[in-house]
């Protein structure tokens, strides 16, 4: 742990399980109070009492980030429990595939909606709150699959991508407000997310504990971007420049190999 939390108050979305729980929990040993929000009762209500049971201060509460009157209700009352937050990760997603003979476009606006509007909406959200906490952070979640399109996700890194733009395209404006903003760019972490996902590549997965190792000491440190792990991050800033060409023909390989799933 690189430093103290201490007398700061965290919300994060998503924290029912998979990376976002594992974030609260670091963040919660460390001194800090977490404010859980998840559409999953029973999840969120487990980890508050995982968390509680390490002698954090911790609440939760239930909202689904494709609808904003749910979240702005559920900041208002982990305020009420917890104070204004110092921070606020935005970390509720879902991931799917895209295919074009089984074609489902309300399936990709789901995706955009909770991966992309979803972090806006929580963003909106949290903005009255963030504005009365102690120097605040605010952060969310894309993928590195944001920084070039992978084989059969094109609508989960479409709505990666859409993340990162969104955010970078505020920083300047959320630090007139004195809010600081980190990009998180995770690699493939073991969640029940992935785990259940039709893509499976064969590459070493990250734990959570892992994932959550290199965001907390990211937002402890506010860096701008978080990119991890190293190496897959340094692969996919070299797919990023690869011409076209050289890219579809990568990519036609890889998919080949990586799945069940075929072009």
């Amino acid at each position: 742990m690189t430093k103290s939390w201490a007398g700061q108050t965290v919300f994060i979305t998503g924290a029912a399980s998979g990376i976002a729980r594992a974030v609260a929990r670091q963040i919660a040993q460390a001194g800090g109070r977490i404010g859980i929000c998840d559409r999953n009762a029973d999840g969120a209500a487990e980890a508050v009492a995982e968390l509680e049971a390490l002698g954090a201060q911790a609440a939760w509460t239930t909202a689904d980030v494709c609808v904003l009157d749910e979240l702005q209700t559920a900041m208002q009352t982990l305020e009420e429990r917890l104070g204004p937050p110092d921070g606020v990760l935005a970390c509720a997603g879902i991931t799917g595939t895209t295919l074009l003979d089984q074609m489902s476009p309300a399936r990709d606006a789901l995706l955009y909606q909770i991966n992309l509007l979803g972090v806006a909406r929580t963003l909106h959200a949290a903005l009255p709150g963030l504005k009365r906490g102690q120097r605040p952070w605010f952060a969310g979640v894309s993928s590195l699959v944001a920084l070039r399109g992978l084989p059969f996700t094109a609508a989960y890194c479409g709505s990666k991508a859409g993340v990162a733009d969104y955010l970078e395209s505020l920083r300047p404006w959320l630090s007139t407000d004195g809010i600081d903003l980190t990009v998180v760019y995770p690699g493939y972490v073991r969640t029940p997310l992935t785990e259940k996902g039709a893509v499976q590549p064969k590459i070493k997965l990250l734990e959570p504990e892992e994932a959550a190792d290199y965001i907390v000491k990211a937002i402890a440190a506010r860096k701008k971007v978080c990119q991890f792990p190293t190496g897959l991050a340094y692969g996919m800033m070299f797919l990023r420049w690869l011409p076209a060409k050289h890219y579809d023909r990568a990519m036609a390989d890889a998919g080949s190999k990586m799945t069940h799933l075929k072009y």
